[in-house]
């Protein structure tokens, strides 16, 4: 991504003056935080053209706290969606 291109040509042009977030982020991470919104704006752009979409483990209101805790105990496998009736 362009974030994190633009930390470390900054880290070697500046000798360690200046650290950008992207730079804190553990290589081995599966995420990273975008610094500006036009790294959202490109990812999401690019979700868009290659159809990605979320993979949610949906629960009704009435069922609040059984999603809270399959989250709280790590047995959530993808996103925990609460949903209301209308």
């Amino acid at each position: 991504m362009r974030a994190a291109t633009r930390g470390s040509e900054a880290a070697r042009r500046h000798r360690g003056a200046r650290i950008g977030p992207s730079q804190l982020v553990d290589p081995s991470s599966k995420a990273m935080a975008s610094p500006d919104s036009i790294d959202s704006e490109d990812t999401l752009r690019f979700s868009a053209m290659a159809g990605v979409r979320p993979m949610t483990e949906i629960f009704p209101f009435e069922k609040a706290a059984e999603a809270y805790e399959r989250m709280m105990s790590n047995k959530a496998r993808f996103r925990v969606v609460i949903i209301t009736g209308h």
